[in-house]
């Protein structure tokens, strides 16, 4: 989705929710495969996160001139993110900083 947004040129707030998304998933189940201690399918769960993350991060440096530490940290350092993620954390689910920062006015 995320290739076929680019294609496109779609705007960049869309990749961007696309990306987050996409990483969102890997997360989980990175987590998911992590509490089953099953490496094989954290290895592939981490390189799916650092696929959405790098680009995620990119984009918002276009966007934005600057990147949070939050998403700096995820993309640069992947698998320390997602060691440091927690079950359960979906339900205080990371959300676009321009979502984040429209809710605290």
């Amino acid at each position: 989705m995320y290739k076929l947004a680019s294609e496109k040129n779609s705007a960049l707030s869309y990749l961007t929710t696309v990306l987050e998304d996409g990483l969102f998933i890997a997360t989980a189940a990175y987590i998911h495969a992590k509490e089953s201690k099953n490496s094989m399918m954290m290895e592939e769960f981490e390189k799916d996160a650092e696929f959405f993350a790098k680009p995620c991060a990119r984009i918002c440096k276009i966007k934005n001139g600057y990147v949070w530490e939050d998403m700096k940290q995820r993309s640069e350092n992947c698998k320390q993110w997602l060691d440091q993620q927690k079950s359960g954390f979906h339900h205080q689910r990371f959300q676009p900083r321009y979502i984040q920062e429209t809710e605290d006015l």
